[in-house]
């Protein structure tokens, strides 16, 4: 039984993992199989990212007390100018991480970021960008971005075009500071800042 269940985990990580690296093989505006996705045969980098934002949440551990309920779901949050538009929303169609569904939820400017556990920030005013940040530190909440000095500013995951291909960079420090664990794995997918050393 414990065999069992340790060969069907196993299987579950290399599953996950896999479909991560996927999304790291598909070019921008490259046809490929996003189209059976439900997306554009032709994907751009913010079709890209909306897949990173739904995957990447498999390889994070929150906190117990970060959810209310065993079964409350992730709610992924977006602030500032969305670049997805409806393609977040497809993305999470019938997701599910550990049981919890996916939910998309758009901030408005009095709207309180702590209610989410994934945080996308969109173009904002830097002023507004680190204000954010500062509320956020120490919160168990996955700050993602694409904006260049993102992670020196104090987010987690950066997201950036290398070539034709959109790639994510992660500063371990940031995420290990709010009390969220992230998966060796991610991280040697990842263009990593302040890596935990093997040792």
């Amino acid at each position: 039984m414990n065999l069992f269940f340790n060969i069907s985990s196993r299987l579950k990580k290399n599953i996950r993992t896999s479909l991560l690296y996927s999304i790291l093989c598909f070019s921008i505006g490259q046809s490929n199989t996003f189209a059976q996705m439900g997306f554009t045969v032709y994907p751009s980098r913010y079709q890209i990212e909306a897949r990173y934002i739904v995957q990447l949440p498999q390889f994070v551990d929150w906190p117990e007390d970060a959810f209310q309920h065993l079964q409350s779901p992730i709610v992924l949050g977006v602030v500032g100018k969305d670049p997805f538009g409806i393609n977040l929303d497809k993305a999470v169609q019938n997701q599910r991480i550990r049981e919890r569904s996916l939910f998309v939820r758009r901030l408005g400017d009095e709207e309180d970021p702590k209610a989410c556990h994934v945080l996308y920030m969109g173009l904002l005013d830097v002023k507004k960008r680190d204000h954010i940040l500062s509320q956020l530190e120490n919160e168990p909440i996955l700050t993602l971005s694409d904006s260049d000095d993102f992670l020196e500013a104090g987010g987690m995951i950066a997201f950036f075009v290398d070539g034709k291909h959109v790639r994510f960079s992660i500063d371990h420090e940031n995420v290990k500071q709010s009390g969220l664990r992230i998966s060796s794995r991610l991280l040697k997918l990842s263009r990593s800042m302040h890596q935990p050393s093997n040792r």
